[in-house]
C-alpha cells in the first residue's frame, strides 16, 4: 500500500504543471507556459523523488517546509512580475524571469510534496 501511495504521489507531482495549464492558476502567457511545460514536469517529478528519498534516509523533516516556502516565494515573484513590478528590467529579462519562476514553483512544490510523503511515510514505520 505504501509503495502504491508513493507511486501515485510521483504521478501527481509530474502532472501539477498540466493541472495549471487546464485551470490557469498562475498568471503566465500560454505560449511561455507551453515552452517551459516539459522541463517543469521533469523537474517537479525529480525534485519530489529526491526529496522523498532524502527525507526517508536522512530523517530531515525540514526539507518539505523549505520546498513549500520557496514555492510560495516564487509564486509571489511570478505574480509581481506579471503584475507590472519589473524592477527596471528589460522585457526579455522579465520574460526569462517569469519562465524561471514558473519552473521553480513546480520544482519546489514537487520537493515539498515528495518530502511530506517521506516524512509521513517514515513516521508510519
Amino acid at each position: 500500500m505504501k509503495e502504491a501511495i508513493k507511486n501515485l504521489v510521483s504521478v501527481v507531482q509530474g502532472v501539477l504543471p498540466l493541472l495549471d495549464k487546464q485551470i490557469d492558476l498562475l498568471p503566465i502567457n500560454p505560449g511561455l507556459r507551453d515552452d517551459v511545460m516539459p522541463i517543469s514536469i521533469i523537474l517537479a517529478a525529480a525534485a519530489g523523488f529526491g526529496a522523498y528519498q532524502t527525507v526517508r534516509l536522512a530523517k530531515a523533516a525540514v526539507i518539505p517546509w523549505f520546498g513549500l516556502a520557496l514555492s510560495v516565494i516564487f509564486v509571489i515573484l511570478l505574480f509581481a512580475l506579471t503584475g507590472g513590478i519589473t524592477f527596471d528590467m528589460r522585457p526579455r529579462t522579465i520574460s526569462l524571469a517569469v519562465e524561471v519562476s514558473y519552473v521553480l514553483v513546480f520544482f519546489f512544490l514537487g520537493a515539498a510534496i515528495g518530502g511530506f510523503v517521506g516524512v509521513f511515510g517514515s513516521a508510519n514505520q
